[in-house]
């Protein structure tokens, strides 16, 4: 532990996590919390000191066992297992207890050629989102980064072109970004391209 809190304290994490609005936390390969920012803590806490140094699981989802053994998509098996980004949507617990559906977007963080720590950032799934959620299940890179995009997005003014054969999902991941935006009070204009040659729809 002491090992790397001073590896920890030497790219200044405290600062670095307080610069994300969103809850954000960074956890050790044993599940444990190294540090946590503010939005993290009022979340599932109320102080910082009171989350660091717990599992995660028993902050977030309230349990004694990681939650990949009840059936969950745990994104710190992925990360610490491939050394890649993952994004998961899981049920977390407030502090209150009050369970609230989240979108987790898991980074690894690398040293010396091996995954040190897991940063994982915390959004509420908004209301009108999470049917659509519900129908997109994915671990794989590129659906991590598709999920990620689409979430960007959704919070700009962007226009967004989806494409894929029929049948790859274009639809559900245009009813999420969809969904995403009419929570953000943004503009929506949907608009299919069935016919246009494919020169066209790329350039």
């Amino acid at each position: 532990m002491d090992t790397k809190v001073r590896q920890l304290g030497a790219i200044e994490t405290q600062a670095w996590v307080d610069l994300h609005e969103d809850p954000l936390v960074l956890i050790d390969s044993q599940y444990t919390i190294m540090a946590a920012n503010q939005a993290y803590a009022a979340a599932y806490g109320g102080e910082i000191a009171s989350v660091v140094g717990q599992k995660c699981h028993a902050v977030s989802h309230r349990s004694d066992e990681p939650c990949h053994r009840h059936g969950e998509n745990c994104p710190h098996r992925t990360v610490f297992a491939t050394g890649r980004p993952a994004e998961v949507v899981h049920v977390h617990f407030d502090h209150a207890g009050h369970p609230d559906k989240v979108r987790l977007s898991a980074q690894p963080l690398h040293s010396d050629g091996r995954v040190l720590f897991m940063a994982e950032r915390i959004r509420r799934v908004p209301q009108q989102s999470r049917a659509a959620y519900a129908d997109l299940v994915g671990l794989s890179p590129a659906f991590t980064t598709m999920m990620r995009e689409l979430a960007d997005a959704a919070g700009s003014d962007i226009a967004v072109l989806l494409g894929g054969e029929t049948g790859a999902g274009k639809g559900d991941g245009g009813s999420l970004s969809a969904s995403q935006r009419a929570a953000s009070a943004r503009p929506v204009r949907g608009g299919r391209l069935h016919g246009h040659p494919r020169v066209l729809v790329r350039g």
